[in-house]
């Protein structure tokens, strides 16, 4: 990377200073939610992947920790070209203001913003030939609305050549597509560079965080703004580009700082180098991915001296989905609060992922994500807004938490188990009322009530993630069931019965008051029963769950 820092402009605008900034981000899927805090639309991407790999392989995610390269489940055998492309949809989740407008500069817009550039690294010992990589990944985007972003052609590079043709070709197409960026002829008033001064003087004496109060106390002093409204304006673009990282009453100095704290948090430590007194709380982390409050307290207790708000880093940590929060109540202590980590989860066992619902129970309902697949660190998002939804209403059983799935209970009189899986492209929910088969009536309706609030409750979640996170903004999917039509019959590519393989699946959307229709399907068979019961309540039906 060392060889694309420092790009100088092109003629045109070398008259005015232009400030870029380069980051690299972590590989390691540990790693992955923490990225949306440098994600923003007013960048170019850079897309690497390793020529040197197949990209159709499985992927074998890795963490570094300590010396040691610890091999990381893949419960869902994604390839290293699904990993490649699950970034792309990343960036194309982003919010850019940019799309709003046709034309920039008297050119016309010809591709979606931020753009990115593909580019494949050790040229020198590729796998195969590079064009039939670069094939796979243009038949693979071919259609889709993220491939909009991507800016031809895909570049190669040479790791080990000194002056590398590719690495200088890749840094004229940077700065062409720079030029050209709508941000880039901005102006940003004079007073503002003493802010980014005063930053870069506080993080050269170590101090990586402070009060909001004590920040405007020196905007205040240094930069001569007395403005709220451009204070405001100016937190909030430094904010963008990654320079700081505001949240709550805590503006954190330096971006790189708040990753490293992060991985303090969520990276266990080695048992010698652990405190004995929190040996217990990290073998915990390890082996349930349950993070305790007094591992928090251990880690975060050096910085919560010099006024760090710890809450405000867990909140934030939240946000990106690093944890996620739940309450663990018990009899001596009914407000623990405990989060867990997903990266640390194990996978879903496959007896969570065979349960079926009961004959009175919906069909599964799938959150079909369009672009192919599940945003990174959404599912831990959501499940931590479903403990919450489920404890606010008095459940408080202690859910069963996986990396790739979670079992919840709910409802009071009548207990339904609650599953959530996560899928490469999609999340599948199934409800499942427990002991279907008492001597409690079997009603349909107390299954259709349930069903109706969850679904509610799942679209409510997703369209708050649209609208509140500029990262997911984008985000778009469907409400769909598995044509059961098509499960029964040989799949094109296993050439087997009842494939159940994900990519093979035949997904259905579902639309309240529309008819369910499979072309495939040449019968008068019902596809898919049971799944009006996520979408209508009996009227005569009185709602019994608190929900």
């Amino acid at each position: 990377m060392h060889h694309l820092q420092s790009p100088r402009l092109e003629d045109d605008i070398k008259s005015k200073e232009a400030i870029l900034t380069l980051w690299d981000f972590a590989g390691q899927q540990l790693y992955y939610a923490s990225h949306p805090v440098f994600l923003s639309g007013r960048a170019v991407y850079i897309l690497v992947h390793n020529l040197n790999k197949s990209l159709l392989a499985t992927a074998e995610p890795l963490v570094r920790q300590g010396m040691n390269d610890i091999l990381l489940e893949n419960p869902n055998n994604e390839t290293n070209l699904d990993n490649l492309l699950s970034w792309l949809v990343s960036v194309h989740n982003i919010r850019s203001n940019a799309n709003t407008n046709v034309a920039h500069h008297g050119t016309k817009q010809s591709y979606l913003r931020p753009p990115v550039i593909i580019v494949g690294t050790n040229l020198d010992q590729p796998f195969e030939d590079v064009k039939t990589a670069e094939n796979h990944i243009k038949n693979s985007v071919l259609g889709k609305d993220y491939a909009k972003h991507v800016i031809m052609p895909f570049f190669t590079v040479n790791n080990k050549a000194e002056n590398d043709e590719g690495v200088q070709k890749l840094r004229h197409k940077i700065m062409e597509v720079l030029k050209d960026e709508p941000y880039m002829p901005e102006e940003v008033p004079l007073r503002w560079f003493n802010f980014e001064r005063a930053v870069d003087a506080l993080v050269a004496k170590q101090i990586y965080f402070m009060d909001l109060n004590q920040l405007l106390s020196i905007i205040r002093q240094v930069c001569h703004i007395d403005d709220e409204e451009e204070v405001t304006a100016m937190l909030n673009f430094y904010h963008d580009l990654g320079v700081i990282v505001k949240h709550g009453r805590t503006v954190v100095l330096q971006a790189q700082w708040l990753i490293d704290l992060f991985k303090q948090l969520i990276t266990v430590r080695p048992h010698d180098e652990a405190d004995p007194l929190y040996v217990n709380c990290w073998r915990e982390l390890e082996r349930n991915g349950i993070l305790r409050m007094a591992l928090v307290d251990h880690v975060f207790s050096e910085f919560s001296k010099k006024g760090l708000r710890k809450q405000d880093i867990l909140d934030m940590m939240e946000l990106y989905g690093l944890i996620a929060k739940f309450s663990n109540a018990t009899d001596e202590n009914q407000d623990e609060q405990s989060y867990f980590v997903p990266t640390q989860l194990r996978s879903s066992p496959s007896a969570l992922c065979e349960i079926k619902p009961s004959e009175c129970d919906p069909c599964p309902l799938v959150l079909h994500f369009r672009d192919g697949f599940v945003p990174h660190g959404l599912f831990p998002r959501l499940v931590s807004e479903f403990i919450h939804w489920c404890s606010e209403n008095g459940f408080r059983n202690t859910p069963q938490l996986f990396n790739n799935g979670a079992r919840l209970f709910i409802g009071k009189q009548i207990i339904f188990d609650l599953i959530l899986i996560c899928k490469k492209r999609f999340i599948k929910i199934v409800l499942k009322r427990r002991n279907a088969s008492s001597s409690k009536p079997l009603l349909m309706s107390d299954s259709n009530e349930m069903a109706f609030e969850v679904r509610n409750f799942i679209e409510r979640t997703l369209d708050g993630f649209s609208r509140d996170l500029c990262w997911l903004s984008n985000l778009q999917y469907e409400l769909s069931v598995v044509c059961t039509h098509c499960l029964q019959s040989r799949c094109s590519l296993h050439r087997l019965m009842s494939c159940s393989q994900d990519d093979c699946l035949h997904l259905l959307r579902v639309r309240s008051g529309e008819e369910l229709i499979c072309e495939k399907n040449f019968c008068d068979e019902t596809v898919s029963p049971g799944w009006e019961m996520w979408f209508e309540v009996p009227d005569t039906q009185v709602n019994r769950f608190p929900f």
